[in-house]
């Protein structure tokens, strides 16, 4: 009896050691899903810090491409009215000298034409003195022609 007890106290505790290494390795293995799952959202989380960042860097890239083409069609524009300016500065400058050898033209003929009409006049003065010149001899003749008659 003493060995039928021995053999079923040896069983009982065969199998209470059964079942304390079943529950531990339900414990492990649920103890490892659990360290999975952690795992898994870690990963999944990761990823997503990951892909966020990446967006984040393409919003900053986007955002600085279109800063400089900003920038450049600013740029752009200011060349091409400081180009206009000088552009229009030109012309301006180019028609007031125009307009400045004009009024010199102008000038120089109004000389000429002015120096013209003087020496017309001149002329025409000095035909008249040649004439009342030639009349006076002429009178000075027939007064000297008449003193001699009488």
């Amino acid at each position: 009896k003493a060995e039928e007890a021995a053999i079923k106290a040896e069983e009982a505790a065969r199998q209470a050691a059964e079942h304390e290494r079943q529950r531990r390795e339900e414990k492990l293995r649920q103890w490892e899903a659990s360290r999975m799952k952690r795992e898994e959202a870690r990963v999944r989380k990761l990823e997503e810090l990951e892909r966020k960042a990446e967006e984040k860097r393409e919003k900053e890239s986007q955002r600085r491409e279109d800063e400089a083409k900003r920038k450049a069609e600013k740029l752009r524009l200011w060349e091409a009215a400081r180009m206009k300016q000088e552009e229009d500065l030109q012309q301006w400058m180019e028609k007031k000298q125009a307009a400045a050898e004009e009024k010199r033209r102008e000038e120089r003929q109004r000389r000429e034409e002015e120096r013209q009409r003087k020496a017309e006049k001149m002329r025409r003065w000095e035909e008249d003195r040649m004439r009342r010149e030639e009349m006076r001899q002429v009178r000075e003749v027939k007064r000297l022609k008449w003193e001699v008659y009488r």
